[in-house]
């Protein structure tokens, strides 16, 4: 790999008092993890050349690393209780790492990873915000909206969604040793391997704590992850059949409605 030099200028205004503008540009690289490096389901015991049951997966040791330029503008600030931040985002990358690409040895059809020698192209917005509804009550929001495409055209590059938002409600009564979170997590359609597509489902999650002693060092929380019992893809990994060979694709579910309890004590 050839030396590489990363960059970041960043810069902030204050317009008002109570308003600000946010600028940052820079440069950045990713070098590929070790899966796509050394991923190895290949496997031909009789050694004939073709990969046994019809379906084989390697890392490809010879990828570069991703580099990119970045630019991102800020506006934020406050109007009476609301706070907020909206940042537009650019990002030009070249050398993009792309997972599972056909490949074919000895007419099987497998999946490896090259570099892409389109540039990808990724821009969109983020907006953060939050504001006290009362003494008690406090509300976040974020939005993130992402449009990744090779060359700027044509589909939305995988495992990137195009839209993702959050939201959290936090219950803290002042002087109380006790309080509650409910937060959603909201996320769009997802585009997964061989044309296969995941995302579109909102996961709910609930949290309360409460302190006990005279200097509040005991902590307990308990969590209810997924309260909806939301059934949902992570990502969609591929498997083959034992008797026949075939392959096919099958789904990595993220986490059912779980109940967590923790204890903390503090010193």
């Amino acid at each position: 790999m050839e030396n590489s030099t990363v960059w970041n200028l960043t810069g902030k205004h204050n317009l008002t008092d109570d308003l600000y503008i946010q600028g940052n540009i820079g440069t950045s690289f990713r070098m590929p993890d070790a899966e796509a490096l050394f991923l190895n389901e290949y496997y031909d015991d009789n050694n004939d050349g073709v990969p046994d049951g019809g379906w084989f997966a390697i890392g490809n040791p010879n990828l570069e690393p991703e580099e990119s330029e970045n630019i991102n503008l800020s506006l934020g600030g406050r109007i009476q209780d609301l706070t907020f931040e909206l940042t537009a985002f650019q990002r030009d990358i070249k050398n993009y790492i792309e997972s599972y690409v056909p490949l074919t040895i000895a007419g099987v059809e497998g999946e490896s990873f090259i570099n892409t020698r389109d540039e990808v192209n990724m821009d969109g917005y983020e907006l953060i915000s939050s504001i006290p509804i009362n003494e008690q009550w406090t509300a976040h929001l974020s939005h993130t909206r992402t449009r990744a495409q090779l060359n700027s055209s044509g589909p939305q590059l995988r495992s990137i969604p195009k839209r993702e938002s959050k939201l959290r409600a936090d219950y803290r009564p002042v002087g109380a040793p006790y309080g509650i979170s409910i937060s959603t997590n909201l996320v769009g359609d997802i585009n997964a391997r061989r044309g296969a597509e995941r995302g579109d489902y909102v996961v709910t999650d609930i949290a309360g704590h409460y302190n006990l002693g005279s200097d509040r060092q005991h902590r307990f929380v308990l969590r209810i992850e997924n309260v909806t019992d939301e059934k949902y893809a992570t990502r969609i990994d591929r498997g083959t059949v034992d008797a026949t060979g075939q392959s096919y694709l099958f789904e990595n579910l993220g986490m059912s409605r779980t109940l967590h309890l923790s204890y903390t004590y503090q010193f």
